[in-house]
């Protein structure tokens, strides 16, 4: 089995890899430019038995997607799995933001997608699988990934190969203390706050998710945008699915019956296509 993995070296990146490290498994870490991180992680993928490969490379661009892919076929025929959790923050407003850098953080946390799909639908044979890491502190581009998610769907079930999305939440990473700052232990307090089971997100819960999706008991999921993990937002993600709704019924009551004193409760489903929340 062989499972490349964007931003692969370093936190949500590196946790999804270390979950697929199999005994045996060819696993390739993609990174940027941290040197020390990906030396870290390919000796912790390799005591764990699986072949750890790293590629340094930009895969915010077509040259860079296709110089990480052509390093895969140099190690292996076939990629099982394509993760990209690859992720360039920018910690300012949108209108303070430099331009040229913006549309370099759009490309890699969105385009990117469509440049490593391309580059290895030689390598992506039927049962294959691509799951695509999101995070809210970079939501326009990861909106355009999660739009590309349901066109390649179409384009990539002829081919026998499954794209799906997958939406932690707030994880406490790099890239979110980049954005936030001196206030993300505030914003991870107040994700365990206002979730029912009073817990936060944790790494086995999105990289079991994961691991799920890529496996052959969800040969059924295609093209599935799975929101924050985090309970207490489940009923507000648009296009959920029979699963989310029922979760919907489950959250009013849950939060029904915690927050009856600020009369704060979810109103139910809203016909078919998802719930709204008041």
């Amino acid at each position: 089995m062989a499972i490349l993995v964007t931003g692969g070296t370093k936190g949500i990146g590196f946790t999804i890899a270390h979950r697929f490290a199999k005994p045996g498994t060819d696993v390739f870490l993609n990174y940027h430019s941290d040197e020390a991180a990906a030396t870290n992680a390919k000796q912790k993928i390799d005591q764990l038995g699986a072949r750890a490969h790293l590629i340094r490379a930009d895969v915010g661009t077509p040259s860079g997607a296709s110089a990480a892919i052509d390093q895969v076929k140099s190690n292996t025929d076939r990629l099982d799995q394509l993760v990209h959790c690859a992720v360039h923050v920018i910690a300012k407003p949108a209108l303070e933001a430099d331009l040229d850098d913006f549309t370099r953080a759009v490309n890699l946390n969105g385009n990117a997608l469509l440049y490593l799909v391309q580059a290895a639908l030689p390598l992506l044979q039927r049962g294959s699988r691509i799951v695509i890491k999101n995070y809210a502190a970079v939501g326009v581009g990861k909106a355009l990934a999660e739009s590309l998610v349901r066109y390649l769907a179409v384009e990539l079930a002829p081919r026998g190969v499954r794209i799906n999305a997958v939406a932690p939440g707030a994880v406490d990473t790099d890239a979110l203390r980049a954005v936030f700052g001196a206030e993300t232990d505030k914003i991870l307090q107040h994700s365990v706050d206002q979730n029912p089971s009073g817990r936060s997100v944790q790494h086995d819960d999105y990289s079991s998710l994961i691991e799920y999706l890529a496996s052959p008991a969800a040969d059924s999921k295609n093209s599935v945008a799975l929101g924050r993990l985090d309970p207490v937002h489940l009923s507000i993600q648009p296009h959920a699915t029979a699963g989310m709704l029922g979760a919907c019924r489950l959250q009013r009551e849950r939060l029904t019956a915690r927050d009856a004193g600020r009369r704060r409760e979810i109103q139910g489903c809203v016909g078919t296509q998802g719930c709204a929340c008041v």
